[in-house]
């Protein structure tokens, strides 16, 4: 299922080992865990800017139970 758009905020970020982050995204009905890939963290404009702290607006998520 795809959700079109998820507003939340990051709650907490742990580095894999491999270069990629499990982030803890949270909003007002809940916290999921979700993904970090290792070039979203490193793109040159934003990436810096993900952070635990930071809002994040995700369009197209892959929800998964």
């Amino acid at each position: 299922e795809r959700l079109p758009t998820v507003v939340a905020f990051v709650d907490s970020m742990t580095p894999t080992g491999k270069g990629n982050y499990t982030i803890n995204l949270k909003d007002p009905t809940a916290t999921i865990g979700a993904s970090l890939h290792y070039k979203a963290k490193e793109h040159p404009q934003y990436g810096h800017h993900i952070v635990v702290g930071c809002v994040l607006v995700l369009k197209q998520v892959i929800f998964v139970l």
